[in-house]
């Protein structure tokens, strides 16, 4: 019925028709987004997202220092022009790892460990709501068709759900959501 239904309405109501409410999915990204009160948490946080863009790092800086010092994070670089190399100097978009994970998430940007990059989408999946496969893979860095492989992988296994949740803006990106 949802076919026939959109193929009766005008376009524009038609494009939204699925969509959540934006109030309701801008709830859902600061309920599902780790809360970090102290190192642990932090250090959970990282364990849960694989590797975090300093700039997603807002608010949990007071606590890196600690997490450094007691050899349970790493602060990196991924290189501009090749992301998927990490570099050490000429930091140029730096992030944050757990240091145990360390190792797996330079495979799996590198391009050498797809287990990795499932367990790095789904932390993330868990962590942000509804988002599209090239917003993800920009944000983390990955290349898109790597990520959409992952997005595949983690809705077989029942972890993810393709869809359309907001309405559709300028840009259209493809799915899943």
């Amino acid at each position: 019925r949802a076919v026939a239904l959109r193929r009766t309405l005008p376009g524009e109501m038609a494009e939204s028709v699925g969509s959540l409410d934006s109030a309701a999915i801008d709830e859902v990204v600061r309920e599902s987004w780790p809360v970090v009160r102290n190192a642990d948490d932090l250090h959970d946080a990282l364990l849960t997202l694989m590797w975090v863009p300093a700039p997603d790092v807002r608010g949990w800086q007071q606590f890196l220092p600690e997490l450094v010092q007691s050899g349970r994070a790493t602060e990196w670089a991924i290189d501009d022009e090749e992301p998927m190399t990490v570099v050490q100097l000429d930091h140029k978009t730096i992030g944050w790892v757990a240091t145990e994970q360390l190792a797996n998430v330079q495979r799996a940007l590198a391009g050498d460990d797809e287990a990795t990059v499932d367990a790095i989408v789904h932390g993330w999946m868990e962590s942000i709501g509804p988002v599209t496969t090239e917003e993800l893979a920009r944000r983390l860095w990955l290349q898109t068709d790597r990520v959409k492989a992952s997005m595949i992988r983690l809705e077989s296994q029942g972890h993810v759900l393709r869809g359309r949740f907001r309405p559709r803006s300028g840009d259209d990106g493809d799915l899943p959501e």
